[in-house]
C-alpha cells in the first residue's frame, strides 16, 4: 500500500514534465532594437560592398538547402519525440487508474493481509483453494502493474531528456545557418522566393519597435511574449484556409517570376474560388506585425503563438485585404484577411502569378522577414496536417 502511494506521489511530481517547456531565452524588445540596428548596418555595408558573384550565390543556395534539410529533419524528430512523450503520459495515467481500481476492489488496508482475509473466508476447502489462486493472480498482476508504471516513468524521463538534446541540436543548426548568411554579408531574404528589400525590412522593423515601445509601453528587456497582453496558449495548428489545395511545397524550387532557383520557405495554398477567400489564424495568438504592399510578397501578416508550450510565428503573404490590427488577440476562428496574389487585384505584388496564400511558420517570436525569422523556419507540414503531395482539403481540421 505504502509502495503504491509513493509511486502515485512520484507521478504527481513528474506530471508537469509532460508539458513541453517554454523556449529559453525569450526575445525581448531590446532584441528587436538590435535587429533593427543590424539591418541598418547591413544596408550601409551593402552600399559599400560588391554584390556576390553568381557562383557564390549558387554556393550559398546549396549550403542553405543542406542546412535547411537538416533543420527540417531535426524538427520532425522533435515533433515525433513530443508525440511519444504524450503517449507515454497517457499510458502512465492509465496504469495509475488501473492500480487504484485494484486497490478499491480489494479494499487493501495494510499490505497484502487483505488477500489472506479473503482466502481464509472460504466456506470449504475447495473454495479455499480457489480463493488462494485468485489472490495470487491478483497480487502478481498488481505487482506487474507497479513495475510497468515505474518503467513508463523511466521511459518518459528518457524521452524528455532526448527531446531537450534534439532541441539544442536544432537550435545549433539554425544558428549555423544564420552565421553562414551573416559571414557572406548578405541578407538571407535576398536568396528567398519572397522577401523584402532592405528599405522595406528597416521600415517594418521600425514599425515593430515603435509598436512595442509606444503603443504597448514595453521596457527594453521585457519579453515580447508577455509584454502588453499575454499570448493565449494553444494545442494545435489548423489549416489557414477552409477549402484549398497545396500548389507548392516547402524547399528549393524554380522561381516562377525571377527565373532562378530559390528557397521556398513555406507552402502555397490555392483555391477554386476567384475572390473573397477568407484567411484564418492557424492558432490562437497575437498580431505581431502587418506589412503593406511589398513588391515581393504583397501584404503580410505576422502572428505570434504559444502552442504546446513552445513559441512560434506564422506568416501570411499575398493578402488582398487585412481584417486585423497590430496587437489584436486572435483565435482559430479569427479571419485575419482575404486571399490575394492575383496581379489584377494586387498589381504591386510582383512575385506572384495567381491567387494564392503563401504560408510560413518559424520557431520563436518574430515580426519581420529578417535572418532571425528565416533561419528558424520549419516546414509547415511538420505542424499542420495538410494532405500529402498537392492534395485538396475541404475543411480546416479533418485529418488526412
Amino acid at each position: 500500500m505504502k509502495k503504491i502511494f509513493k509511486i502515485v506521489i512520484v507521478f504527481a511530481i513528474l506530471l508537469p514534465l509532460f508539458i513541453a517547456p517554454q523556449d529559453v531565452g525569450a526575445k525581448t524588445v531590446r532584441d528587436l532594437v538590435n535587429e533593427l540596428e543590424a539591418l541598418e548596418r547591413a544596408k550601409r555595408e551593402a552600399e559599400r560592398e560588391v554584390q556576390l558573384t553568381e557562383a557564390e550565390i549558387n554556393s550559398t543556395h546549396n549550403q542553405i538547402k543542406n542546412i535547411s534539410n537538416e533543420i527540417d529533419l531535426a524538427h520532425k524528430n522533435i515533433v515525433e519525440t513530443e508525440r511519444e512523450i504524450e503517449e507515454l503520459g497517457e499510458n502512465i495515467v492509465s496504469k495509475d487508474k488501473e492500480i487504484k481500481e485494484i486497490m478499491n476492489f480489494l479494499q487493501l488496508s495494510n499490505g497484502e493481509s487483505a488477500y489472506l482475509e479473503y482466502a481464509f473466508g472460504a466456506k470449504d476447502f475447495t473454495d479455499f483453494i480457489y480463493r488462494v489462486a485468485i489472490s495470487e493472480q491478483l497480487a502478481n498482476y498488481n505487482s506487474n502493474l507497479i513495475d510497468e508504471f515505474n518503467s513508463l516513468i523511466v521511459q518518459n524521463n528518457n524521452k524528455i531528456e532526448e527531446l531537450e538534446k534534439k532541441t539544442v541540436a536544432l537550435d545549433n543548426k539554425q544558428e549555423s545557418l544564420k552565421v553562414q548568411v551573416d559571414r557572406l554579408g548578405n541578407s538571407l531574404s535576398e536568396l528567398e522566393e519572397v522577401g523584402l528589400s532592405v528599405d522595406e525590412e528597416i521600415k517594418a522593423q521600425q514599425q515593430l519597435v515603435r509598436h512595442y515601445r509606444e503603443n504597448l509601453k514595453c521596457e527594453l528587456d521585457e519579453p515580447i511574449a508577455t509584454c502588453g497582453r499575454r499570448l493565449p496558449p494553444g494545442t494545435a495548428f489548423y489549416r489557414p484556409v477552409a477549402h484549398g489545395v497545396i500548389t507548392s511545397n516547402y524547399g528549393m524550387r524554380w522561381h516562377p517570376t525571377r527565373g532562378v532557383y530559390t528557397m521556398h520557405g513555406g507552402v502555397d495554398i490555392g483555391t477554386i474560388w476567384s475572390s473573397n477567400v477568407p484567411i484564418y489564424a492557424t492558432a490562437p495568438g497575437r498580431v505581431e506585425n502587418i506589412i503593406h504592399r511589398t513588391e515581393c510578397g504583397g501584404t503580410m501578416v505576422f502572428l505570434n503563438h504559444i502552442v504546446n508550450g513552445s513559441n512560434y510565428t506564422s506568416v501570411y503573404m499575398h493578402l488582398y485585404r487585412v481584417n486585423v490590427s497590430m496587437g489584436d488577440i486572435v483565435t482559430h476562428n479569427t479571419q485575419i484577411g482575404v486571399m490575394g496574389g492575383d496581379r489584377g487585384l494586387t498589381p504591386w505584388d510582383l512575385c506572384t502569378t495567381g491567387l494564392h496564400l503563401h504560408f510560413e511558420i518559424s520557431r520563436g517570436h518574430h515580426g519581420n522577414l529578417t535572418n532571425s525569422h528565416t533561419s528558424r523556419r520549419v516546414n509547415p507540414r511538420n505542424l499542420v496536417n495538410f494532405p500529402a503531395g498537392r492534395g485538396w482539403f475541404t475543411s480546416r481540421t479533418i485529418r488526412y
